[in-house]
């Protein structure tokens, strides 16, 4: 297994989770920003040197901001879409033709924010729908070549990303509020982790340009 993050604290975390999971797991770390031209090439290169095939590609990384469309520059728009979107589609290039090889599987993060629309998160909404279409369009494309892609489309997750987007203090009260939700909660993160790993793996060998929607409910809700 590669992983890649931005930090290299939250990289040895996910690392020393894995192997607390699995204590022989293969990890091999890569610390970077897909941003930089030329890391995802960098990436996939390194993987497939050191393991020498590509099974499983699972695009995760994400951003926002919050703010109305009136207020926030073209610039934020054109940054949340550098992380929550370019990278996906490029390392889905890179990764395609090791992938038709091993007839293996791509996992895209999208959000229930691709489905339900927010007031200031115009820019993650359309960010998301994107990527939802993008699975939609490569499954089309892939497969008669043995690719599967499909997408998880997460409500509120304990995560820490909505810290760090909304603050401790509104993320602490959106999580009181979701007590109103179907299932009364917001996500842990392994919930969602389960998800990826059945659309990962060969219990979901007949899905393919799936939007799989995990958010205990939060698009049915409605507080009339």
């Amino acid at each position: 297994m590669t992983i890649t993050g931005l930090t290299a604290d939250g990289l040895e975390k996910t690392k020393q989770s894995v192997l607390n999971a699995k204590s022989n797991a293969q990890v091999y770390t890569v610390h970077g920003d897909l941003r930089t031209t030329g890391f995802c090439e960098q990436l996939v290169q390194e993987t497939v040197s050191r393991f020498g095939r590509i099974d499983v590609l699972v695009s995760n990384a994400g951003w926002s901001s919050a703010g109305s469309v009136y207020d926030q520059s073209v610039e934020v728009y054109q940054e949340i879409f550098d992380i929550n979107v370019t990278p996906a589609v490029k390392l889905t290039k890179l990764c395609l033709t090791y992938l038709r090889q091993t007839k293996g599987t791509i996992v895209i993060t999208s959000s229930h924010l691709a489905i339900k629309p927010s007031a200031n998160f115009a820019y993650y909404c359309m960010s998301k729908a994107a990527l939802d279409m993008f699975t939609r369009c490569v499954a089309s494309e892939e497969g008669h070549n043995g690719v599967r892609i499909n997408n998880v489309n997460p409500g509120l997750t304990d995560s820490g990303f909505p810290q760090k987007v909304l603050g401790e203090e509104k993320a602490a009260q959106i999580f009181e509020d979701s007590k109103n939700f179907p299932i009364a909660r917001g996500a842990d993160p392994s919930e969602i982790a389960n998800v990826i790993t059945f659309l990962a793996g060969n219990k979901s060998s007949f899905m393919t340009g799936s939007c799989v929607v995990a958010d205990g409910g939060l698009i049915c809700y409605n507080p009339l």
